[in-house]
This record gives structure tokens, C-alpha cells and sequence, in this order.
């Protein structure tokens, strides 16, 4: 903080022989320092540091309660015309329970901010669901079809055709192959039972009910290793029906593949046990770009699921949030999209993934059309002239040199601790360094500033100039190329 010292050669610091100390003019001073005998000693008076300025930062426009609302109308057409198109492309929007654009009471703007923070700390979806696909294909799943006459249980309680090796049946597997048994008469809730009995024991009544079936019958039995044990087991008995394409690997590298460049968070959940995968997909406006009221389509992506043990289905569909009162309640919308059982070829339900993406591209608003922009923008090679002077520009390699250019420029600067405010935003881009693309640049700035370094007037304005440097980036990505 730099200081000046406008009293140094006006004034004196008498210090007396107790310690205390008198400040003042030299005459004033020199007086007193005389009639005192000349006791103790003078010096000249100490810098005064120079006042920081003041940030100045617009109140955010905020409604009391619920029975004194403050509407902005202009924002409220905007958010009618934008749930006119979401409605339009399918999507059963839920009506706000206050009239469009009325403002979000202090507690529902503070909501919107820590739900905007919850998912802007989770991974990409993109790369979570590439990782989950990994983690299936090391499995190495196989399947073969056998006559049940072929099929035998021995005295370890594993499965396998006659005269060769057989496998554990884990617990998923093991529902599906009784109810092969009961074609031969087995007891509709023994299942449990026999898994009560001694291995040796269970194997001797499995082996009678399968001579009493139809003996060429096939079915498809279902190997992979076991991440416990290393070996093979057996995880699931379906019909020959049952399709060896569109197992959950394939979806989620095709939705991985889908949603790439979008730069949408989520998370995917993988049961290993039970083979069931589930996930969550979107794209949530930030604070500052959005300016949340109520009625606000804030957030879009997808949601699906699918199950590979037998039993299950695929589902996708699109959907939408939408904040519908003054306290900031979400209610998600969902458009139809895509279900199949596992029966037959999946072929049609991973050409059909990129529809139900593009669904829900096609609601987001402008704002998410820019982050692509600029997700899609390497640093390197951008026309930095537009944005900060010609030599800082030059200088400009990658994001920490384009997050220092940008703070001297006074683009990214709260107003006091500069080079602090740097070092915040290096180590932010340092947690998550992206790909060196111009959203990774803004991605740094917004983490630092909800890190909680800063202060929440500091925050404030670091969100604002983080949100404005936006379009200004877009704009000029687009006018490159």
C-alpha cells in the first residue's frame, strides 16, 4: 500500500522522557519542546499512509419479503420470451409462483450463489464419464449362450458348462438364474433359501430343477472379473434377446463424446455391484451473467441412466431448472427423450444421444452460447489487442501470463493487493487448469474470488468484471474466427 508523508516537513514528533509523544507543527512543537527544558527527543513526524479508495459497488436489487416485492419488468419480458422457447422445444416448464422478474429476496440470492459454487466444484461430466467408461472396459465383460442342459453348478457353489471350469455367481446374477430354475418347478421365494444352504447343498438342488427344465432352452450368461478377487464371475443370466452393443461403456463414451465442448459439470455413479449407472449433465448460469430473478431458466443438461445385469433400461432425457419463488425454490423440466429396454440392437438409442444434447443446447441462453466461445478459444493466438494494451498483449502465452496482463490492466482488480489478487487467481487456476482456453482464464478469476481470500465487497467486484469480460472475449473469438 503506498504511503506519503505530507507532515514531514511541516511537522514534529516530540517524544518525552516518560514515552508518550505529542504530534504537531514545528512551532507549535519547538515551543513546547523549549518550555519543557529540552526534555526528551524530536523527530520528524511519521508517514501517513495514503487513503485506499473506495470500491464503489451498486446494492444488488434485492425484494424485503414476500409481501413487498420489487419487480423489474424489462427482466421480466425477457425471462417470458426465453420460457416461450424452452416451452416450444418440449419441455413442461413449471410456472413461477411470483410474477416473472421479481427479485430474489437477500437469502435467495445468497442460495443461488452457493448452488452456483456447488456445481462449479464438480468435475467435468465429460471426463467423469470417460473414466467410469475405462473403469467398465477393465472389467472385460464377455458373454456366451449355453443350452441349460450345458449348464452345471458344482460343489464351490459356481456355475459353468458341464465337464469345464465354472465361475462364482455374484449376488446381481444370482436372481436372474433362479428364475431360470423355476421353469422347473422351484419354489417362487426360495431363492434366499438356497443361498442359506451350504454351497455343496444348494449345488445338488440347482443341478435337479436344471434336468427338469428344458433342456434346450439357451440363454446367455454374462462373465467379467471380479474387482475383489481378480477372477471371472458370473454377473448376470439374460435371454439371447439381450444386446452385446449399448452396454454402459459405449453410453458414456458417446455421451462423453457428446457433451466434449460444452464445458458441462455432473457426476456419474457407478454401482458396481449392481452394474447400475446413473448421471447428471448441465450447464448453471453464474451469478453475474444471469442476475437470477424469479422465473429464470438458469441451468440445462441431461440426466440418464441404464443397467447391464439384466432387467434394466437405458433412459435419457433433457432437462431444465427454473427458479420459481422469491426465496430461490428450483423446480427442474424435463422433455421427453429416450428409453429402451436392453432387448435387440442399441444402435438407436447412441444415435439418438446427440438429439436430446442438442435439445438441451438449444434452451440455453446466450450467455452459454459465449462460454463455449470461449471454452472453445485457446489462449495462445488470441487477439489479446482488443482487450488489454499492445505490449501487455505480446506478453500474453497462456492463462497465468493472460491473468497477470488482465490484473494490470485493471480487467480482473478488486481494487487493493494487486499482486495478491494474482496469486489468488494462479493458485486457483492451479486446482483446475483446463485445457488454456479463454474460459479457463475466467474459470481461474471466479474460483478465487468464492476461495474466500477476499472479502465479500471485493467479491463482488471481481464476479462483476469476471462476468463482463464474457462477451467482450466472444465477441472478439467470433470476429477472429
Amino acid at each position: 500500500m503506498p504511503a506519503t508523508a505530507p507532515n514531514a516537513a511541516t511537522h514534529l514528533t516530540w517524544t518525552r522522557p516518560d514515552g508518550t509523544t505529542k504530534t504537531g507543527g514545528k512551532d507549535a512543537i519547538m515551543r513546547a519542546f523549549y518550555e519543557a527544558g529540552y526534555a526528551g527527543t524530536i523527530a520528524p513526524a511519521p508517514a501517513v499512509p495514503a487513503p485506499v479508495p473506495a470500491v464503489a459497488v451498486a446494492a444488488p436489487v434485492v425484494s424485503a419479503g414476500f409481501h413487498d416485492l420489487v419487480v423489474d419488468e424489462e427482466k421480466g419480458a425477457k425471462i417470458e420470451a426465453a420460457a416461450a422457447k424452452v416451452r416450444a422445444a418440449g419441455f413442461a416448464l413449471p410456472d413461477p409462483w411470483f410474477a416473472p422478474g421479481t427479485r430474489l429476496m437477500q437469502v435467495g440470492v445468497d442460495k443461488y450463489r452457493t448452488t452456483y459454487g456447488k456445481w462449479a466444484d464438480r468435475p467435468l461430466a465429460g471426463q467423469s464419464m470417460e473414466s467410469v467408461a475405462q473403469r467398465i472396459r477393465e472389467e472385460r465383460r464377455t458373454d456366451f449362450v449355453v443350452r441349460l442342459g450345458d449348464l452345471r453348478m458344482d460343489a464351490s457353489g459356481g456355475l459353468g458348462r458341464k465337464g469345464s471350469a465354472s465361475s462364482p455367481i455374484e449376488s446381481t446374477a444370482w436372481p436372474r438364474i433362479y428364475g431360470m430354475l423355476r421353469d422347473g418347478g422351484v419354489l417362487r421365494d426360495g431363492g434366499k433359501l438356497l443361498m442359506d444352504l451350504e454351497p455343496a447343498t444348494r449345488a445338488l438342488v440347482v443341478n435337479e430343477r436344471l434336468a427338469a427344465c428344458d433342456p434346450d432352452k439357451e440363454v446367455k450368461i454374462g462373465l467379467r472379473r471380479n474387482a475383489s478377487t481378480g477372477g471371472w464371475a458370473v454377473f448376470r443370466a439374460v435371454s439371447t434377446r439381450y444386446p452385446t452393443d449399448g452396454q454402459a461403456d459405449a453410453v458414456l463414451a458417446s455421451m462423453a463424446k457428446g457433451i466434449k465442448d460444452l464445458g458441462w459439470r455432473g457426476s456419474v455413479v457407478y454401482d458396481t455391484g449392481t452394474t447400475r449407472v446413473s448421471w447428471d449433465a448441465c450447464h448453471m448460469a453464474d451469478p453475474v451473467s444471469l442476475d437470477p430473478a424469479v422465473g429464470d431458466v438458469f441451468r440445462a443438461g441431461v440426466k440418464g441412466g441404464t443397467h447391464d445385469a439384466g432387467g434394466g433400461r437405458f433412459w435419457l432425457v433433457a432437462f431444465a431448472g427454473r427458479i420459481v419463488c422469491i426465496n430461490c425454490t428450483i423446480m427442474d423440466a424435463y422433455a421427453p427423450g429416450i428409453e429402451q429396454v436392453h432387448r435387440g440392437s442399441m444402435a438407436a438409442v447412441l444415435a439418438g444421444i446427440p438429439r436430446v444434447v442438442s435439445k438441451a443446447v438449444s434452451i440455453i441462453p446466450t450467455f452459454a452460447t459465449d462460454w463455449r466461445k470461449l471454452r472453445n478459444t485457446p489462449v495462445k493466438g488470441f487477439a489479446w489487442d482488443g482487450v488489454v494494451s499492445p505490449s501487455q498483449a505480446r506478453e500474453i502465452e497462456d492463462v497465468p501470463t493472460a491473468l497477470r496482463a488482465l490484473s494490470a490492466a485493471g480487467k480482473l482488480d478488486h481494487g487493493t493487493a494487486r499482486d495478491a489478487l494474482v496469486q489468488h487467481m494462479l493458485n486457483a487456476h492451479k486446482a483446475e487448469p483446463g485445457t488454456g482456453s479463454l474460459a479457463d482464464v475466467l474459470n481461474a478469476a471466479t474460483r478465487a474470488a468464492h476461495e474466500g481470500l477476499v472479502d465479500a465487497i471485493q467479491r463482488d467486484v471481481l464476479e462483476r468484471q469476471a462476468g463482463a469480460l464474457v462477451p467482450v472475449l466472444a465477441r472478439a473469438a467470433r470476429k477472429a474466427g
